[in-house]
């Protein structure tokens, strides 16, 4: 198994996430450095999004939501800072945020809400 495939964890549970991976992968080589796959990963997503069914829209976020959870501190990181940041910016600059938001769990919204929201007090 390719070291990328261990760094993504639970998120290789969903299908477009891992055909996101080895698309990130193929443009950078496998030692791609790990924000720039969780980033191409959120990035992918958004301009995806619109064409998963709405099972696989669950299934993706619920992927997101348990890595989020996870106690493994790098991949919350990761998953925060590279994927849910960058699915973030793409999609309100697509203009499409508001369909992705609510697939979302509670734990990324909220990081989100916290990110989005930072700096502006």
């Amino acid at each position: 198994m390719e070291n990328w495939k261990i760094l993504l964890g639970v998120l290789t549970r969903s299908e477009p996430l891992r055909a996101a991976a080895s698309n990130v992968v193929a443009d950078y080589g496998e030692d791609v450095p790990p924000t720039v796959l969780y980033g191409g990963l959120g990035r992918a997503l958004a301009r995806e999004f619109s064409s998963l069914s709405p099972a696989e829209k669950v299934h993706v976020c619920d992927a997101i939501e348990e890595a989020m959870n996870s106690e493994e501190t790098k991949l919350v990181e990761l998953v925060a800072t590279g994927l849910l940041e960058t699915l973030f910016t793409t999609s309100v600059t697509l203009s499409h945020w508001e369909q992705i938001e609510p697939f979302l769990g509670m734990r990324s919204q909220g990081y989100l809400s916290a990110w989005a929201s930072w700096g502006k007090a």
